[in-house]
């Protein structure tokens, strides 16, 4: 069977942020807060979230695993 492949150059800038979240959501995709005005907050949050998580017994393997992605740190 042969296949037949095109490559296409998109813009980003040409949709607009509501369709960009709206197709992460519809593939899965969680979409952090991280424009310039929000990256302070959002860390401040995350940073408090890691702390937090830290002392759990047991903590699960997906939130050890959201942190190393989120914050790029690993949970021991």
């Amino acid at each position: 069977m042969a296949y037949i492949t095109v490559d296409v150059d998109v813009d980003l800038d040409e949709f607009d942020d509501a369709d960009i979240l709206k197709e992460c959501k519809t593939r899965g995709l969680i979409a952090l807060p991280n424009a310039p005005a929000d990256t302070t907050n959002a860390d401040r949050v995350i940073e408090r979230a890691y702390l937090a998580c830290r002392f759990l017994p047991g903590m699960p393997q997906e939130l050890k695993d959201l942190f190393w992605q989120v914050h790029g740190r690993a949970m021991a």
